[in-house]
């Protein structure tokens, strides 16, 4: 298991003027969890704040399988 944790800028306002829109920025990718991960996630909010960014956390499952050709 692995954590994203994605960095979107803002770029303006949405289609009809009601909320801020992003567009993706980069992506970092960590096998880090618990506190190390919540350290990882300030710091990055630190170098990269709202509103100008928007930083989101997402768990990313992985599942392989062997198949035999």
């Amino acid at each position: 298991m692995t954590y994203k944790i994605n960095i979107a800028k803002r770029y303006g306002r949405n289609w009809n003027n009601t909320e801020d829109a992003y567009t993706f920025y980069f992506r970092i990718e960590t096998e880090l969890f618990g506190d190390s991960l919540k350290k990882l996630v300030n710091e990055v909010l630190g170098h990269y704040p709202a509103p100008e960014y928007n930083v989101t956390v997402h768990k990313q499952y992985a599942y392989s399988e062997e198949v035999n050709l």
